[in-house]
């Protein structure tokens, strides 16, 4: 591959055999099987197709705990998996960044120290310059609790599908891009000791800002952008290091952000860019799998995108809203004049945004394209499949308690027009 990245001296050993391993294993594929399985086919017939596989045992790292509603995306893709491929490939997952930090697993991707997992192209905006363009868009959505935060995940998934230059970059790191664009939701402000909603309220106010892209909205409000890392925002909330922190709903529950603060900016009609994940894996051992155990890995996304959207999307941010709501968090809007600013500053960008594309792409193609796949997914949501959004956000863990989500026909039509497609052929 093009680009390989050191890792620490602890984990040069581990690096090293990984990629002795590997390349036993990308040596073996030469001779894999190209018998092809047609989309749609049952279980049985991939088990047949798989029968003379070699077993395999993929690692794959996730960011989060056993069990939790962020980790179920990949759990249930596991599963999925070993289950339609008869027992041939089965996952090891390495929980917690248990062998490398998140901001390394681009590199342990590339490197092979880890076969498959969540990565961050955004930590290295210099080697993944499209990527980083699209995280930046991240709020073209309707900033609203379910056909919203659909929305976001539904266009994000078809641009990164569709986009060469996502998965090119990718690629050429040493990367095999499955989703390479999975948001959760957009940014919102958490403030301790006052609310932060119009502009005289935040003038002077130091926010943490979370992102580079979220650097000027902070300061078009007339307040400060501070950087400071996710492990000490819940001190610099506490000891009034900072007065508040742009995050999202999930960031702000796993890290306990409703310890410190009191009041929650959240509004229905604008955020800032969320940030998105990456789910991916090493290219090397991904070429050297049986085109039928790469068509698998590829038609069972169907699992793992329902997942992310029941779970890991409207339930993990519902359990947020709880959690606030518990604590005594107060629920805010924008007032008017704020809202106006940011409005004012997205707008801005996006007819600044062409120019910051890579020289290589067409930067206001690549920006028209990710505004279609936002209307598209807002009217496949809201008027073929009606989903309609009749609940605050404040009210989000209630409505939650009280509803049946299902989202299998959105994941359905993801599959079908976003991801099939793309999908491996001989």
């Amino acid at each position: 591959m093009n680009r390989k990245r050191s890792f620490r001296p602890a984990a040069a050993g581990l690096t090293l055999l990984a990629l002795f391993l590997g390349g036993c294993s990308a040596s073996s594929g030469t001779a894999a099987s190209q018998e092809s399985v047609e989309p749609g086919s049952s279980k049985e017939e991939y088990a047949a197709a798989l029968a003379g596989m070699e077993p395999v045992t993929l690692t794959m790292q996730l960011p989060s705990a056993p069990k939790s509603t962020t980790s179920a995306p990949n759990e249930a893709y596991a599963a999925a998996v070993e289950e339609w491929s008869g027992g041939k490939i089965k996952f090891d997952i390495l929980y917690a960044n248990s062998r490398v930090t998140i901001n390394e697993m681009n590199a342990a991707l590339a490197d092979g120290l880890v076969d498959s997992g969540m990565h961050m192209p955004v930590t290295e905006p210099e080697s993944f310059p499209a990527n980083t363009l699209a995280g930046d868009l991240m709020f073209l959505q309707e900033s609203t609790p379910l056909a919203g935060s659909m929305q976001l995940v539904s266009s994000w998934i078809e641009f990164g599908a569709q986009q060469e230059a996502i998965s090119n970059e990718l690629e050429e790191y040493g990367i095999q891009p499955l989703l390479p664009l999975l948001p959760t939701s957009g940014t919102s402000l958490l403030c301790n000791g006052q609310a932060v909603t119009s502009l005289g309220e935040a003038k002077g106010k130091q926010i943490r800002a979370g992102a580079p892209s979220n650097v000027p909205a902070i300061e078009v409000l007339g307040a400060t952008a501070v950087s400071l890392p996710v492990a000490e925002v819940y001190q610099g909330l506490q000891r009034g290091v900072v007065d508040c922190a742009a995050g999202n709903a999930v960031l702000a529950n796993t890290v306990g952000l409703f310890e410190v603060t009191t009041d929650w900016t959240l509004d229905p009609e604008v955020q800032l860019a969320g940030t998105s994940m990456s789910f991916g894996f090493n290219k090397d051992r991904w070429d050297s799998l049986p085109l039928a155990a790469r068509q698998l890995l590829w038609d069972r996304l169907d699992g793992y995108i329902e997942q992310h959207l029941a779970t890991t999307v409207i339930k993990q941010t519902g359990e947020a809203i709880g959690v606030a709501n518990k604590a005594g968090v107060k629920f805010h809007e924008w007032a008017p004049d704020a809202r106006d600013a940011i409005k004012a500053h997205l707008n801005s960008f996006l007819e600044e945004a062409p120019g910051q594309a890579p020289k290589d792409v067409d930067g206001a193609a690549f920006v028209e394209a990710a505004k279609t796949a936002n209307d598209r997914w807002k009217t496949i949501i809201t008027e073929d499949l009606g989903f309609k959004d009749d609940t605050a956000w404040s009210e989000l863990d209630s409505w939650i308690s009280e509803n049946e989500l299902d989202v299998s026909p959105l994941s359905d039509r993801l599959m079908e027009e976003a991801l099939l497609p793309h999908r491996p052929a001989a």
